[in-house]
């Protein structure tokens, strides 16, 4: 009986992500936990070798020190704890499966062939449903016993799947340029963001055009790009706490009339920072303990809110908790969770993550990409969703992973730059 190893199952596992992510987005971290698991298992007494030569190993140590050092100030120490754990297994689960990755790449497996095709049924799938007003996830909601669904009041439905779709399209983009060129790339890349574009998350839309615009800067500038990149992102984590109030109150009279093309979500979210913001004015330097956002306000803490008091044809009214379970800003998650002192250990592994693209991958192209994908994690997971959301830690290390494959395959020489 022929036995099956790891890399036809992480083969099968990748094949299956963008049906997985349109679906049931909550199973991409059942989907990591798998990949974590047979990574451990193909290398169990690598660790040492991970933590010692990984450029992440060090900043990741120091973040989840501080994580369980923060249970002694918590305002729910047993929830600190918790999470604290959780992430320890996480990050440990991630490095092994990086390595699995690289190992992967360098062996000659068939995973980029199915991380390539879970693009094309990205593009497919979600470009389908798009057209048809979700007609897939309707079907099957009716099927299940539940109500027929659509884009223009529950648009949000699809949004998780396009935010993976949005992360695993640049680890497909470049394998399929090392494998068949740059006209299948540039075409898998052009389909996919027209795509991203259609759809009814703001969020993703974002992300795709910014993160498209840094990979062009990144991949004509270089060297120069990544360092400038570098230094934006060190500027916006530490000065994040500042930022919300600079933004039109869209709660206060005479706010430009701009404003009002923004969907609700987007003027809740001005909202929900401004109030993070006020509560990270009270712990600057620890925070308020890791996994405590959802502490601070519950079920009885329901405010009213009247959005353009004084423009009576946009005026409406909102009745939220003034911080609904989390920020909807990693930065300021992290900030409001773990002060200054989080604060600038994630600016340190923005630095690390940029200096592991800028060491260790020569090709313009390889850069370019990196980047893309990690400008799309960092835009998605400030605008969109709270950071420790287990389908969302799964679904960006699974598309880095596939970006470390990747990078580490080798490339037709007529296609390298």
């Amino acid at each position: 009986m022929p036995q099956i190893s790891i890399p036809q199952v992480f083969t099968g596992l990748f094949f299956t992500t963008s049906l997985l992510a349109l679906f049931a987005p909550k199973g991409l971290a059942l989907w990591f936990a798998l990949f974590g698991f047979l990574s451990f298992i193909q290398a169990p007494g690598n660790l040492k070798h991970l933590l010692r030569n990984h450029p992440l190993g060090l900043v990741i140590a120091v973040g989840l020190a501080l994580g369980f050092a923060s249970v002694a100030w918590s305002q729910t120490p047993g929830r600190t704890a918790h999470i604290a754990a959780i992430l320890t297994i996480t990050s440990l689960a991630a490095l092994y499966f990086f390595n699995a990755m690289k190992q992967a790449a360098a062996s000659g497996s068939c995973i980029g062939g199915a991380i390539v095709a879970a693009g094309w049924i990205g593009v497919a799938l979600f470009g389908f449903e798009i057209a048809t007003d979700l007609f897939l996830k309707s079907f099957v909601s009716e099927l299940t016993g539940g109500k027929p669904l659509g884009l223009s009041y529950q648009g949000h439905v699809i949004k998780p799947g396009l935010s993976f779709f949005a992360m695993l399209l640049w680890p497909a983009v470049l394998i399929q340029y090392k494998r068949r060129g740059l006209r299948f790339a540039l075409t898998m890349l052009g389909l996919g963001t027209f795509v991203l574009f259609l759809g009814p998350s703001m969020t993703v839309q974002i992300a795709a055009g910014v993160s498209l615009t840094v990979a062009l800067l990144v991949y004509w500038l270089h060297g120069t790009g990544i360092k400038i990149l570098g230094v934006l992102a060190v500027l916006g984590t530490l000065a994040a706490p500042l930022l919300p109030a600079q933004l039109p109150d869209p709660l206060k009279p005479r706010v430009s009339e701009s404003m009002t093309a923004l969907p609700h979500s987007a003027l809740h979210r001005i909202v929900i920072w401004q109030n993070t913001a006020r509560l990270i004015q009270d712990a600057q330097v620890l925070g308020h303990g890791l996994d405590t956002s959802r502490s601070f306000y519950g079920s009885n803490d329901i405010r009213k809110y009247v959005y353009f008091p004084d423009k009576p044809d946009h005026r409406w009214v909102g009745e939220f908790q003034p911080i609904p379970l989390h920020p909807h800003n990693g930065i300021l998650q992290v900030w409001l969770e773990l002060g200054g002192a989080g604060a600038l250990i994630l600016a340190c592994l923005f630095l690390a993550i940029l200096w592991s693209i800028a060491r260790r991958l020569p090709s313009q192209v390889d850069q370019a990409v990196s980047a893309g994908l990690l400008t799309s994690v960092v835009c998605i997971v400030c605008l969109g969703f709270g950071i420790w959301q287990n389908w969302l830690l799964g679904a960006w290390i699974i598309a880095a992973g596939a970006c470390i494959y990747a990078n580490s395959a080798p490339a037709d020489g007529a296609h390298e730059k």
